[in-house]
């Protein structure tokens, strides 16, 4: 949220009283203040969410607390998309998108879970190659990490969070094929993310000249498929395949897939909010890269 004015400290503590008082056609101007003022105010507000004198002013802080930031992630997620600019960072966006939810997040300590990842695996791809330094990559998050999909809780919304798919070790196939991803930049892996109808799948480049990809389903296991083997899997689940499968995605079709995926669990949940300033993400994303494919939703 860009700041669209400065107020003096005594116009500032004004405003803060101003929100113990009752009248109901106070507050709505008082608010308009506060969120015009954005991100200075914010340190006054948590103190006047955290002071336990007048429930009408603590809630008034939350809520205000809460548009605040709200408005400034979206205003980075409008940098973060940079139409017409090159593919953006998949783990900024995933962050930004997480940090939406937890504003308190720690970046730092789940960026350095990532960075420590990264150099578990690659001392064990030295001399390795091909298949084989993908099999290290599953190897290491499947069997030593037991990253898994989260089969009994598939529909919470934490598995589409980085934050608790790096905590609890569970996830969807979009997160977890995404933390795939976010590892292979790190180690020099050759992967792209394959937004299939229904079930998200990683696709691993070959070394060698016309050998096929191969597809993988970081859900189960990090099995690998060929093109017809993920076609038939597709069909199983009774959804049909056109051209999905033969052009990755960015991070722009990711980030709305995830988006997707979040509205689906928090409508008719009870968690409009949360649902529709997430259709406000998608349009933002959507809106802002017309030539981009987004695919489907449903993980």
């Amino acid at each position: 949220m860009n700041e669209k004015q400065t107020i003096s400290p005594n116009s500032m503590d004004a405003l803060i009283s101003l929100m113990r008082d009752p009248d109901p056609h106070v507050w709505p101007f008082v608010e308009e203040q506060l969120l015009n003022v954005g991100e200075s105010v914010r340190e006054l507000l948590q103190q006047e969410a955290e002071r336990g004198e007048n429930t009408l002013a603590q809630a008034r802080a939350r809520e205000t607390l809460g548009k605040i930031h709200e408005h400034w992630m979206t205003d980075r997620l409008r940098r973060w998309v940079n139409p017409g600019g090159p593919d953006p960072n998949l783990e900024e966006g995933w962050f930004l998108l997480t940090r939406l939810e937890y504003p308190e997040l720690n970046e730092d300590n789940y960026r350095n879970r990532l960075d420590e990842m990264a150099a578990d695996i690659d001392p064990l791809l030295r001399g390795v190659r091909d298949l084989d330094a993908l099999k290290v990559l599953q190897r290491y998050l499947h069997f030593d990490s037991e990253f898994r999909g989260n089969v009994q809780g598939y529909w919470e919304p934490e598995n589409s969070y980085l934050n608790y798919v790096l905590d609890r070790k569970l996830g969807i196939p979009i997160s977890l094929s995404s933390l795939y991803l976010l590892i292979a930049r790190r180690i020099g892996l050759p992967l792209e993310g394959i937004s299939a109808p229904g079930h998200f799948l990683v696709r691993f480049r070959r070394d060698r000249a016309g050998a096929e990809p191969v597809y993988i389903d970081t859900f189960h296991g990090g099995r690998n498929m060929s093109r017809q083997e993920c076609v038939s899997f597709l069909r199983t689940m009774g959804y049909s395949v056109q051209s999905e499968l033969d052009a990755p995605v960015g991070s722009r079709a990711i980030l709305a897939r995830m988006c997707r995926n979040l509205i689906a669990i928090y409508d008719g949940s009870g968690a409009d909010q949360k649902r529709d300033r997430l259709l406000a993400w998608e349009n933002v994303i959507q809106s802002a890269s017309p030539s981009d494919t987004f695919g489907s939703s449903d993980s």
